[in-house]
Order: structure tokens, then C-alpha cells, then sequence
């Protein structure tokens, strides 16, 4: 954390050199990534340092309090960077969220505002990207933890995927996971892991939830599309569609936390398994309940699945996104009853 304060050197008329202050203003910037805000010790760090920030409002945290033109509480003190608190877009809560990016555009409000320009910051999502070794992972907005506790009815889905088409020998895969509000049905937020291009994925998102959109609007974004970089129809798109059809009843869904608390209840019910015998062979769930019935199949084979029995569940393991609604539709259309189509892919 830093002290800048303008001053410029001066020649009184008898010869002496000394300070004047050149901006009435004193701007506090931090920019070093720490866990939470260092406050100094009056015996320990500059006394200026320290009389600078005897008087401002500070949060449980650490942070500094300032408003939205970054003015701690005294109008003549601005604060920036890392130090201070800003306010979350989607709760208008405040939040502590130290990112180098979001310390930069501080800095140009701050600016801004001291040559009178009365420019606003609104606001942040928490966004944030990093490289773990090989893959990529990002969020933005909030996490489905956060959306609870922020009182929204939360409805979730995790969307596996390529990032280009499954033919390109270049594809890596990646996995998605979209929060919304099933009552406003306004994105909440997303979560994204994988080798593949995550990154362009929370970019977008993160752009759409700063303009409040829901996930009605994002299968109609018209984003760049070619093979080399895109599926026709992109997986934060498809991730999209998923969620509209969760809320609208189109196809029930099941998250994997579900699945596994029915199975760890010992709940009677039938998980299917429409991938091809050599997948199975290669990676299964060893449990009495699971049912081996391939697609191709599936048409051929309904009168297997035991028609109205609660707790039928048709799940598909297969990392493909395809399968899931093809074979949710086949049985919806035999009418069996109390079934789930699984979100996300196995992976054991």
C-alpha cells in the first residue's frame, strides 16, 4: 500500500526551499495481492503513512469505505486499489474483491474526479482467471453458495463440452457451471474449469451480467463464430438453453450432489446408462440400479423401463452433451413417471 500525495517545490524569497502542496487532494492507492488490507502499526510504519488514514472508515475487513466516486469520508481523501471496499452488481452489497484490473480503473475515476469530471464506479462481479498447470479456470458474479445467502432462488447446471468441434483435433474439453435466479431468471453467475478456452467464456458472461442479463437473452448473443474458435451454438450458450429448460419444466434435471444423496439413502430407482457397451466397459458405476441401455437402442428397448415407477431416473454418463436430451424426450414420450436427467458427465 502507498501514499501519493502531490507536491511541488518551492523558493520563498529569502532563499528557503520547502513543500507546497500542490492538489488538495490525497490519493490512497494499495496494489499488492494480499488476502485482506494491511493497516499499519503506529510504531511500525511512516507516520504520514499512518496520520493519512487516522479518521477514514474502514469495513470488518480492513478495507477503506468509499463511495462511487471512490471518496473515503473525507471528500478530500480518495481511495483505490486493493484497500478499499466496492460494491457487488448483482446484491449491491458491499463486497472486498482485490483485483490488479479493477485497481487500474480506480485509478482513472480517481483521476477523473479530481479534475471535476464527477465520473462513477459502479461497481465489480469478482471476476477472476488463472492457469493451474495445463487447465484454465475462472468465475464471475456468484457462486451458488453466495446466491443462496444473498436470497435468491437459485437454480443451477453444469454443462460439459469441447471448447471447437468434437472434429478438430485441437478441441479440449471444459466444463461449465451457470447460476441464475429461477424467479427473474437473471444470470447469477458462472464457473468455469477445463484445458480448454475458459476465459472467453467468463469474459462474455461477465459482460452480460454487468448489463443484467438473463438467460433468456444469452442463446441470442451473436458471438463470433467459426470452427477453429467455436462451436456453432457456444457451450455458455448451450449452458444457457439448459437452465431455460430447467426452470420451464422442458426436462427435469438432477444434480450430481442429488444423485449421490439418493444413493447413499438407498432410494429404489433405475439409473440408466445410454452410452455404448465399450464406453460402459471402459468407465461404469459399479451399483445394482444402473441399467446399461445404449440410444440406439433405447427406442427398441423402452418397454424395459419400468413405466410409471417413482424414482425412475434416466441418467447418461457420457461427456457428450448430446445424448442427455435425446434420450429425456424418447422416455418422456412413454410417459414414465419421476425421472431426472443427470447434470454434468461421469468422471471416475
Amino acid at each position: 500500500m502507498s501514499i501519493d500525495v502531490r507536491l511541488k517545490v518551492v523558493e520563498d524569497e529569502s532563499g528557503e526551499i520547502g513543500l507546497s502542496q500542490m492538489l488538495p487532494q490525497i490519493f490512497i492507492e494499495s496494489s499488492a495481492s494480499v488476502s485482506q488490507p494491511h493497516i499499519p502499526h503506529e510504531k511500525t510504519e511512516s507516520p504520514l503513512f499512518f496520520q493519512c488514514l487516522a479518521g477514514l472508515e474502514v469495513g470488518e475487513t480492513g478495507d477503506i469505505k468509499v463511495n462511487e466516486y471512490l471518496q473515503t469520508n473525507d471528500p478530500d481523501i480518495y481511495a483505490g486499489g486493493d484497500c478499499v471496499r466496492n460494491i457487488h452488481l448483482l446484491t449491491g452489497k458491499p463486497v472486498f474483491a482485490p483485483m490488479g484490473s479493477t485497481a487500474n480503473k480506480h485509478g482513472r475515476v480517481i483521476a477523473n474526479n479530481i479534475m471535476g469530471y464527477g465520473e462513477k464506479f459502479k461497481g465489480v462481479l469478482g471476476t477472476a482467471v488463472v492457469k493451474v498447470f495445463d487447465y484454465n479456470v475462472g468465475k464471475s458474479g456468484l457462486t451458488e453458495t453466495q446466491a443462496r445467502e444473498a436470497g435468491f432462488e437459485v437454480v443451477t447446471t453444469l454443462v460439459p463440452s469441447s471448447d471447437i468441434p468434437h472434429y478438430y483435433p485441437t478441441k479440449k474439453p471444459l466444463l461449465l457451471k451457470l447460476i441464475a435466479d429461477r424467479k427473474t431468471r437473471k444470470l447469477l453467475g458462472i464457473q468455469g474449469v477445463g484445458p480448454g478456452e475458459v476465459v472467453k467464456r467468463i469474459d462474455v458472461l461477465a459482460a452480460a451480467m454487468s448489463l443484467g442479463a438473463t438467460i433468456d437473452d444469452l442463446p441470442s448473443f451473436d458471438l463470433g463464430y467459426a470452427p477453429p474458435y467455436s462451436t456453432a451454438i457456444d457451450i455458455a450458450a448451450h449452458a444457457a438453453n439448459v437452465l431455460r429448460n430447467k426452470i420451464d419444466g422442458i426436462a427435469p434435471f438432477l444434480t450430481p450432489m442429488e444423485v449421490k444423496n439418493m444413493a447413499d439413502r438407498g432410494e429404489d430407482f433405475l439409473w440408466l446408462d445410454v452410452r455404448s457397451p465399450e464406453e460402459y466397459m471402459q468407465t461404469r458405476i459399479e451399483d445394482p440400479r444402473v441399467k446399461l441401455v445404449p440410444l440406439g437402442m433405447l427406442r427398441r428397448r423402452i418397454q424395459e423401463l419400468p413405466r410409471g415407477k417413482k424414482g425412475c431416473h434416466p441418467l447418461q454418463g457420457r461427456p457428450a452433451r448430446l445424448r442427455g436430451p435425446d434420450d429425456s424426450c424418447r422416455i418422456r414420450l412413454q410417459r414414465c413417471t419421476g425421472y431426472g436427467w443427470r447434470d454434468g458427465r461421469l468422471a471416475l
